[in-house]
């Protein structure tokens, strides 16, 4: 509560004790044994948080020179569903921009794109 001189009224008292009572009744009731289950309901365990992780099979995915990683192959699964693919890759160029706007707010420098221009770009590593 904020300090203040002035004490809250009765009203407003009663209105905040009313809030925390209202909020009180959404809850599920407590478990009359605690140590029972570690008082979680059904419902609650089966969260998604709370399940125990798996190694999902990896979906086949076409075409394969798009797919570098499992990652690519759920998305180009789920792309080719809706016939739908991967954009093309973009140019060095074009992702030293992206880069520089997200990072700086700025574009990149002449010197920054000398330099991008003598780095070879990297080989796209498959898992």
């Amino acid at each position: 509560m904020p300090k203040r001189e002035k004490k809250l009224t009765r009203e407003q008292v009663a209105l905040i004790k009313q809030w925390i009572g209202h909020r009180r009744e959404d809850r599920p009731p407590e478990p009359a044994d605690p140590a029972k289950g570690n008082g979680m309901t059904e419902e609650e365990r089966a969260f998604w948080s709370f399940q125990p992780i798996r190694r999902p099979t990896i979906p086949a995915a076409k075409p394969k020179d798009r797919v570098r990683t499992p990652i690519d192959a759920f998305l180009m699964n789920a792309l080719a569903k809706q016939k739908l693919g991967f954009s093309h890759d973009a140019e060095k160029i074009t992702l030293l921009r992206r880069a520089c706007f997200d990072l700086t707010g700025l574009p990149p420098t002449p010197a920054e794109v000398e330099a991008s221009s003598r780095t070879p770009r990297p080989t796209p590593t498959r898992s």
